[in-house]
């Protein structure tokens, strides 16, 4: 990104000058207040530029098209997820005087890790956690519990097509970033001649 020049002297910043210099005179023998300020051709146009309400509208361009590349970037940004599953299932079976129930009650928490890649492809990688009762009328219930740690990745068989929009996006975004900033020295330019 283009920084609009600085220049500072021995004798204090353009503006300082500038400010001086309109200060109404404090000597008794200048009774018009005109005074001469030492200013460069440089210096001048520097203050030109720095000053122009067109530049300090048309630098702004370029800011925001770069916050667009990186919004669009952002798509790749890795993601923290938690997952809670609950499930209850109730089987009711027989006939006549043996009739049973069997019920199971599952519940299951994940928490890790996930990122999109640009090539589509969506890699995970989280802990796992089941718990699970089952039971049948007049048995005692079984508890089931497990642990697991889970590497995963997807890859869409059609490759890259929901990709190819992130893809696009980011070519847009660094296009108009491109554009923004020369019209931000096309507006210079023009202020400057």
């Amino acid at each position: 990104l283009m920084a609009l020049p600085s220049y500072e002297e021995p004798g204090g910043t353009v503006k300082d000058r500038l400010t001086a210099a309109l200060e109404p005179a404090s000597t008794a023998g200048d009774q018009t207040g005109d005074r001469e300020i030492p200013l460069t051709l440089q210096e001048v146009v520097a203050s030109a530029l720095r000053n122009n309400r067109d530049i300090r509208v048309a630098y702004h361009g370029p800011v925001q098209a770069q916050a667009g590349i990186v919004e669009a970037q952002s798509a790749y940004d890795p993601e923290a997820f938690a997952e809670w599953d609950y499930g209850n299932n109730s089987n009711p079976y027989g006939h006549g005087a043996r009739k049973t129930n069997n019920q199971y009650y599952n519940h299951t928490e994940r928490v890790g890790l996930r990122q999109t890649l640009p090539t589509g492809a969506t890699v995970s990688a989280h802990r796992e956690w089941t718990n699970g009762t089952e039971w049948d009328l007049g048995d005692p219930k079984q508890r089931t519990s497990g642990r697991a740690y889970v590497l995963q990745m997807t890859q869409p068989i059609l490759n890259g097509l929901g990709n190819r929009e992130t893809a696009a996006n980011i070519r847009i975004s660094r296009i108009q970033y491109g554009r923004s900033e020369e019209e931000l020295r096309k507006v210079m330019i023009n202020t400057a001649s």
